[in-house]
């Protein structure tokens, strides 16, 4: 029997979905292994209990906006974590040379008793920005402007026994951003806590 083009083609889309759906069960998998190897249903307290003052470095949004940013956590609770930070960004593009400071603080709520756990937070950033440069031209007085910004957090947040601590997840401006669309940003944070 001789197999037209079409069924050659619909086999090889098959065997291509299959290895797809194969590699996407494959990363669940070990998605949910991490999870719940990493978090303690039964134990008494989390190990944000146990390192509950600590660091960490803020890339692409803590505070929100910034590119990077060094901040201090504190776990009053097991699933509370507030936050203090200053971000920095400069940027050299076409029409001018700038500098953006954020001063943040915020509140990070997670779910008691688990090391790797979802995040919700909610943060207030005062947003500065100084242009010393536009069209080429210095500025001989730098012009500034400063900006209140509310931002909401969703995402996901690990501490190990030891304190290390890693998160990731989405950022997403509430108020004091004009914009056209809701700029919603991703965050990658790592630190350590004692």
């Amino acid at each position: 029997m001789i197999e037209s083009n079409n069924d050659v083609n619909r086999n090889g889309r098959v065997k291509k979905m299959t290895i797809a759906i194969k590699k996407n069960l494959t990363v669940i998998i070990l998605f949910f292994t991490v999870l719940f190897s990493s978090t303690t249903l039964q134990a008494a307290e989390s190990n944000r209990t146990q390192n509950d003052l600590g660091f960490y470095v803020g890339l692409l949004g803590d505070p929100f906006p910034s590119l990077m940013g060094i901040n201090l956590g504190y776990h009053p609770t097991e699933f509370l974590r507030l936050t203090a930070g200053y971000g920095r960004s400069d940027f050299l593009f076409v029409l001018g040379d700038a500098d953006l400071q954020s001063y943040g603080a915020g509140v990070k709520f997670m779910l008691p008793k688990w090391n790797f756990s979802p995040v919700v937070a909610l943060n207030y950033t005062y947003f500065k920005i100084d242009l010393d440069s536009f069209l080429g031209i210095d500025l001989t007085t730098s012009a500034s402007a400063g900006v209140s910004v509310v931002s909401a957090g969703i995402g996901f947040d690990w501490v190990t026994g030891s304190g290390f601590n890693l998160g990731f997840g989405v950022n997403i401006g509430v108020s004091g951003i004009e914009s056209t669309s809701t700029p919603i940003i991703p965050y990658l944070n790592i630190g350590w806590f004692f």
